[in-house]
């Protein structure tokens, strides 16, 4: 290559000289503007935030109700099916912890109720508006998930809680005062602490189904005669369910009212944690419907292809599943829509025990229950026959998630309700009531999985359509409590100690004062419940 000329050479040096011109003012520039970003940027850089509430921005929020009560509105009436006092006949081959009475299971569970209610039910959005709060961060008041747990919880414990009516009454007010932008009938699912609609105003699957079923509960409970015609309502929040909730031809139900007008993906994607089989049987019943017992036998079809095909040793089922109308479903993929862990065993799928047991108990179905052997089997195995090695959160081969190396009750506590649906898990199941009944409190999911556990198991779960007409108390024992059918009362050398009503009281009113929670919750929940326009309901009311 032949030397370069001095004319090249000082046109190359004139090219260098004009570029190092341009970057000295480019970087004369960019230096200040830099170092001012740097100065005033989040850690992370710049990132959108939910914008935090406060509470002077909650204020002068007024309501503007959509209800309007009846006037035939009365003292609270009286229950007809009160806490502990009517048990309900649960399916033939149902077995309950055989070392602990039903008496002393029924004041296990009223404790906890005490401690539930004081820890979660707010006041807030207007007098009688009522809520269970999430701590879900510092802004969130609740969601559509929790109220529904509330409503079912509350009707329950009528009887128990002389102001369960009151507090059912206020949470349907607030219910009615957040409708969904998709159907006036469903309910926006998530409110911040300025009782505002946020995250989206449109519904989710369980929320809705959670407060239908409710209804029905209600209605059953205190009768539709009264200020609220608890039927009534009941049925619209179901035909809107049929119609933006589930699939057109009954084959599956969607994420939420907003899911059957979405993208393709979530079009054909479902929750296995939605599929609530006992409830869309109460709602067969109700509005006879037939739409309902065919998706309750879709589901079922689903369930068994996934745990078939995908969970063979395990019957785990994912969180999310897609391709759910066709005859071969499958596990969604990581980031479906929550997170890496969607088509695995997790935070939502954790539930089905609780749930598919459930409709065992009531229906006495037998493919419910071939499902829950499946899960059954391979959780004593996996876990070594001791609750405490339950890990939160697995993959359908059952190997533990990373991450999820400690104990909830939002994955333990389920387990219980399945075991009951087989005379060989006798041993399991008195271990996971131990387990249950002996846990501290946790945050609101987990301790409200609990709750519904503790209910369940201890005999005082029902569906609104197999209660009898006239209802009998169950047999008393000499405290005044119900006994269980299979086993004797236990002297004070039982594993699980019953206090009495001073204690029960107390433990509720201590435990609603602990300044720390497990896994954080506590400090959100306390932040969310010093708000001025927030009072706390106390468990002296009791």
């Amino acid at each position: 290559m032949s030397a370069a000329t001095p004319a090249q050479r000082r046109l190359r040096f004139a090219k260098w000289e004009l570029m190092m011109l341009v970057n000295i003012r480019v970087c004369w520039f960019i230096l200040p503007v830099t170092l001012l970003l740097g100065c005033i940027a989040p850690p992370g850089g710049f990132q959108k935030k939910d914008k935090q509430l406060t509470t002077a921005q909650c204020q002068n929020n007024p309501v503007s109700p959509r209800y309007q009560p009846r006037e035939t509105d009365a003292a609270p009436r009286v229950p007809r099916a009160p806490f502990g006092e009517v048990k309900m006949p649960y399916a033939d081959g149902t077995i309950f912890p055989s070392h602990v009475s039903r008496a002393e299971m029924d004041r296990t569970a009223r404790s906890f109720y005490l401690q539930w209610k004081s820890r979660y039910l707010r006041q807030t959005c207007g007098e009688g508006r009522y809520q269970i709060t999430t701590g879900h961060g510092q802004d969130n008041l609740t969601v559509s998930e929790a109220h529904g747990y509330g409503m079912i919880v509350f009707a329950l414990m009528a009887g128990a809680d002389p102001h369960a009516q009151k507090y059912f009454d206020g949470m349907f007010h607030f219910f009615v005062e957040h409708p969904s932008s998709v159907h006036r009938n469903l309910m926006a699912w998530s409110q911040n602490i300025c009782c505002r609609d946020d995250r989206g105003v449109d519904s989710a699957t369980d929320g809705d189904v959670d407060i239908a079923y409710a209804l029905l509960l209600a209605d059953r409970q205190w009768g539709s005669d009264g200020a609220i015609n608890y039927r009534e309502e009941a049925l619209k929040v179901i035909r809107a369910i049929r119609a933006k909730d589930v699939e057109p031809q009954a084959r599956f139900t969607y994420l939420g009212d907003w899911a059957g007008t979405g993208t393709p993906a979530f079009q054909d994607g479902t929750r296995s944690s939605d599929f609530i089989l006992g409830h869309y049987r109460s709602f067969g019943h109700a509005s006879g419907n037939k739409d309902w017992d065919r998706l309750v036998a879709n589901l079922q079809r689903t369930m068994n292809a996934i745990q078939t095909k995908h969970s063979p040793l395990t019957g785990l089922l994912p969180d999310f599943i897609i391709k759910a109308s066709s005859a071969n479903p499958e596990p969604a993929r990581a980031g479906f829509l929550e997170g890496p862990h969607d088509g695995h065993h997790y935070y939502n799928a954790c539930r089905n025990p609780w749930r598919l047991g459930t409709d065992w108990l009531v229906s006495g179905d037998k493919n419910t229950r071939v499902i829950l052997a499946r899960m059954n089997r391979w959780i004593q195995k996996a876990a070594d026959g001791k609750p405490s090695n339950i890990l939160a959160g697995y993959t359908l081969q059952g190997k533990p998630l990373s991450g999820a190396g400690y104990e909830t009750m939002a994955f333990i506590a389920p387990f219980a309700v399945s075991a009951m649906a087989h005379p060989d898990n006798q041993e399991w199941l008195d271990k996971l009531w131990t387990a249950v009944a002996r846990k501290g409190p946790e945050n609101y999911y987990a301790d409200s999985i609990r709750l519904m556990v503790l209910i369940t198991v201890s005999g005082n779960w029902w569906a609104p359509e197999k209660l009898p007409a006239e209802l009998t108390p169950a047999p008393v024992a000499e405290d005044g409590a119900a006994e269980q059918e299979n086993a004797p009362a236990q002297e004070s050398d039982s594993e699980t100690p019953a206090p009495n009503d001073d204690a029960i009281e107390a433990a509720a009113i201590e435990a609603a004062a602990e300044a720390t929670q497990p896994n954080g919750a506590d400090a959100s929940t306390q932040a969310t419940s010093n708000t001025a326009t927030d009072v706390m309901v106390s468990a002296d009311e009791d």
